[in-house]
């Protein structure tokens, strides 16, 4: 009779505890979506580079005279701030050409399909990322030893068409604007 009392009481705690799992994942999951949704005013970081992201959510514009570098695309939510932060500073969203992709994280690839469609941008990204970035965060291996969280729909998004890979060391031109890729090694 002792054993079942105990185990009762370890299935309840048990229960509680998935229950209360589920509760804080889905108030911590709210709680990013509004905080990358806020918008952040656009800055000259120095000459012709600008920074154009949200709130805690980075986005870089590059300009020259033959066309914009646009590098990262933030969630799916901040790409309409990234383009209104464009405008903002003066700029339109159609002399975007390049949209240079930085790693295949929601965070920074969750906007680049949106950016894409606005601008008519060719999206380049590096070869280690391309084909995640290609199904839409499908397949991140950074997930770890949490790949349910991709099936769960974490870190997915939008897929945007990838019109360049890179390696490291690659040159990316633009006009007069020359970019060298540094491509890190994908963890995991």
């Amino acid at each position: 009779m002792r054993r079942l009392i105990t185990r009762r009481r370890l299935a309840i705690l048990l229960g509680v505890m998935v229950v209360l799992g589920v509760v804080l994942g889905m108030l911590w999951r709210s709680a990013i979506r509004r905080n990358r949704s806020v918008p952040d005013d656009p800055f000259r970081i120095a000459g012709n580079l600008y920074y154009v992201g949200a709130t805690g959510v980075t986005a870089f514009l590059l300009t020259g005279p033959d066309g914009h570098v646009l590098i990262d695309g933030g969630y799916p939510e901040t790409a309409p701030l990234i383009m209104a932060n464009i405008a903002t500073i003066g700029f339109d969203i159609t002399d975007v050409r390049v949209l240079l992709h930085s790693h295949a994280h929601a965070d920074h690839a969750g906007g680049l399909r949106a950016l894409q469609e606005a601008s008519g941008a060719e999206l380049w990204i590096s070869e280690g990322d391309a084909d995640v970035v290609a199904a839409g965060g499908a397949g991140d291996h950074t997930l770890g030893p949490f790949p349910v969280l991709g099936f769960l729909g974490f870190g997915r998004f939008s897929a945007p068409r990838v019109d360049h890979r890179f390696t490291d060391g690659a040159t990316i031109r633009l006009g007069p604007l020359t970019l060298t890729a540094t491509a890190h090694r994908r963890s995991g």
